[in-house]
């Protein structure tokens, strides 16, 4: 796989619709398919003709790698196998499309290099903008509309990543680098533990005839989480740790 030069990524780039150069010497596109000239029928030209046929939600780019990376992947779940927006853009899987989403950011996130720009594009046609960015829970710097009918409205959001140490908020960052739990544990076994710790508590607060706070019970049972993830999870970070499940609502 030849970057040299390379250093702005198009994470699923489709028919290049967005670019005025659709072969910028910088930029590498990538798609899941290829499809030649005229696919879309209807007199169209337009060709899917990606450098690399590669899956978003698994890259093979080593970390760190460009420094403007462009997410927009499928938008609607909902469309026929013949829909001339399925033909055009894809269609997320409507029992996956949260997970997959959650992997391409991360994806995304991971090949992006430090202080590098993320920009994703979306229309919550089908699906509100709230429940995109809860999945990927990382704060955008700012947006701007560029659609805005009365059936739908398409924002483009903005995302550095700026590293941890600098004040960034890095989540998908602290998946891979301070908990492994991105490849180690999934998000349902973590969830799991706590829940179980968090019941355990309230059950050794009920037999000793204890009424603490509810903040009280839940300081607890992270306190315990913590034990039982530095047995799991070399070089766990407690502060990371702490965000991504808390503000996972976890607890």
């Amino acid at each position: 796989m030849e970057l040299t030069n390379k250093f702005i990524l198009d994470a699923c780039c489709s028919v290049k619709a967005m670019w005025y150069n659709k072969n910028h010497p910088n930029a590498v596109y990538i798609d899941i398919r290829k499809e030649p000239s005229g696919f879309l029928g209807y007199g169209r030209k337009e060709e899917l003709n990606p450098d690399y046929i590669m899956d978003f939600r698994k890259m093979d780019f080593p970390d760190n790698t460009f420094k403007l990376v462009v997410f927009e992947p499928p938008h609607l779940s909902k469309l026929g196998k013949t829909s001339y927006f399925r033909k055009k853009f894809g269609c997320l899987n409507a029992e996956t499309w949260q997970d997959d989403l959650k992997r391409g950011f991360s994806e995304c996130w991971r090949v992006l290099d430090d202080y590098g720009t993320l920009i994703f594009k979306w229309s919550d046609s089908e699906i509100p903008f709230q429940k995109v960015l809860n999945l990927i829970r990382e704060n955008p710097l700012f947006y701007n509309v560029t659609n805005n009918k009365s059936t739908s409205v398409t924002k483009w959001f903005c995302f550095m990543k700026i590293p941890i140490a600098n004040g960034g908020t890095n989540f998908t960052s602290a998946f891979d680098d301070g908990c492994k739990l991105g490849r180690e544990k999934t998000l349902k076994e973590i969830e799991d533990k706590i829940q179980t710790i968090f019941k355990e508590e309230l059950g050794e607060e009920k037999r000793l005839g204890q009424y603490s706070s509810a903040q009280d019970i839940s300081n607890k049972t992270l306190k315990r989480f913590h034990e039982w993830l530095q047995q799991e999870v070399s070089g766990a970070n407690k502060n990371v740790i702490d965000k991504c499940i808390l503000n996972g609502d976890a607890i």
